[in-house]
């Protein structure tokens, strides 16, 4: 196997429609099975070292102020999904992993919830998995205000998963990814990402001069490197 083999191999990729991400998992897969074979002593190289996969662009974030986070969680107060928000703006926590907490994850006695997996949506069927890293699996101090929502939300749901449709079953990434741009509305605000309550919650640390490495533990980052990458634009000089 040669390098420009695998260059081809992404440029191809890139030409049939793929995006410059997915390439860039593609590389990685490869990378990692070739790194293993080094190990192994079936390879003396490993090639992928040599190919440069392609790199997508940084998303623009678009994060609330607190003020706005306020404002959104003051208007949804009512909803049965409250307590999903506010996990998320407090917690920072990613989609898949609000979605996969159970009922055993979460202690009011220590006030921590334990992230121990995600629910995510492929090809339209639900996947339970892993969390994304070693370091994502993790235990979390709850803030007051989203642990009382959370007991308060205990008495309506008896057991399996914390936030579960009427059947009893995890709810689908996207119907909640709806929901929230409907309540974002109501609450007049501007339209974010889903994603990017998870960047609302770091900035507002960051900038309360909180130390990037409890964000780090927080957002479950696997490198402090990481974090201080994608929110170098807020931290204090």
């Amino acid at each position: 196997l040669k390098p420009y083999q695998l260059q081809n191999l992404y440029s191809k990729k890139l030409d049939e429609g793929y995006s410059k991400r997915t390439v860039q998992y593609i590389h990685s897969v490869i990378h990692r099975a070739l790194e293993q074979a080094v190990k192994w002593g079936l390879l003396v190289r490993n090639v992928a070292d040599a190919v440069d996969a392609p790199r997508p662009a940084k998303k623009a974030q678009t994060v609330w102020t607190a003020e706005q986070a306020r404002i959104f969680l003051d208007t949804i107060k009512d909803d049965r999904l409250y307590p999903l928000y506010a996990l998320t703006i407090m917690c920072g926590l990613r989609l898949g992993e609000v979605l996969g907490l159970q009922w055993p994850d979460v202690s009011f006695k220590t006030g921590t919830i334990s992230i121990r997996r995600t629910i995510q949506e492929v090809s339209g069927k639900i996947v339970i998995g892993e969390p994304k890293s070693e370091k994502s699996r993790r235990s979390i101090a709850v803030p007051e205000l989203a642990l009382l929502a959370l007991h308060e939300h205990r008495n309506n749901e008896r057991e399996g998963y914390v936030f579960q449709t009427s059947n009893g079953t995890p709810f689908r990434p996207r119907n909640i990814q709806r929901h929230f741009q409907q309540k974002i509305d109501k609450a007049g605000l501007s339209r974010i990402r889903f994603h990017d309550m998870r960047h609302t919650c770091a900035t507002l640390m960051l900038q309360q001069n909180i130390h990037p490495a409890v964000v780090q533990q927080l957002l479950g980052h696997s490198q402090i490197g990481i974090t201080m990458d994608t929110y170098s634009h807020v931290l204090p000089t």
